[in-house]
């Protein structure tokens, strides 16, 4: 009993620290990194990240893969399949780092199985003058999704009828539960949800202009119910970089 509550708090503790993650940083920060959608495809052992420092000083960074499942809510924990080299590395001013991200072992066929790779900047003290005493520098932290994807699943192509069915929101519906916004994605690919708004008597109001959120395969997220949500709204939708769509209720 005690073991595993000592699992749930490190798991709440990961996840709050995952929320405090900017996830559209690089474009703010001094390190830039992309591709910020990479996939290992079924026939591939390995794809590249690559990390740019844009600041005025040299950076150190380390850099962990998660595992990532959601009930409603987001769920991390550590694990051995894909493994981040190098770990640790200090990137010069202007200079660029290569990551590789190398799968372990086979997935299991058929299946898109979902990580997040965290970008930390190890903290250094500042020089400061003697009476000044030393200061931490600011830590940022940068989180990007991984997908990887066993055989006979592939990522979904931006045509196609599987994707089109994701696009029009076939498999998404959403309710409020405990004061929260719940959608759940009952297909098996995540998806991207962008540009949400909300349709009370006829006015629309935007929720979130950019990114929302993902929502993982056969999986529900959660987000603070947001204001002028109500049951009887209606809840709309880009998915996966498609147009606006309703998104069902329950």
């Amino acid at each position: 009993m005690m073991r595993n509550r000592i699992a749930g708090l490190k798991n709440c503790l990961l996840a709050a620290a995952m929320m405090l993650m900017t996830a559209s940083a690089w474009g703010a920060a001094s390190v830039q990194i992309w591709p910020i959608n990479p996939v290992l495809k079924a026939d591939e052992n390995a794809t590249a990240l690559w990390l740019e420092n844009r600041g005025a000083q040299e950076v150190t960074l380390q850099v962990r893969v998660f595992a990532w499942g959601q009930e409603s809510g987001d769920i991390y924990s550590t694990q051995n399949e894909i493994m981040a080299s190098p770990p640790v590395f200090t990137v010069p001013v202007g200079e660029k780092q290569l990551i590789r991200l190398t799968k372990t072992g086979n997935v299991q066929a058929g299946m898109e199985n979902a990580y997040r790779v965290i970008v930390d900047e190890v903290p250094v003290k500042d020089k400061v003058s003697s009476d000044q005493g030393s200061a931490l520098k600011f830590q940022m932290r940068y989180s990007v999704p991984l997908f990887v994807y066993g055989t006979g699943k592939e990522p979904l192509e931006k045509k196609g009828s599987d994707a089109q069915s994701l696009q029009e929101g076939q498999s998404l519906s959403w309710r409020i539960v405990d004061n929260m916004l719940e959608i759940s994605n009952a297909s098996d690919h995540h998806v991207r949800l962008t540009g949400a708004s909300v349709v009370n008597n006829g006015k629309e109001f935007s929720l979130e202009n950019g990114l929302l959120g993902y929502v993982l395969g056969n999986s529900s997220n959660r987000w603070p119910l947001p204001a002028g949500l109500n049951g009887q709204s209606i809840l709309k939708g880009q998915v996966n970089g498609g147009e606006a769509i309703v998104i069902k209720k329950y």
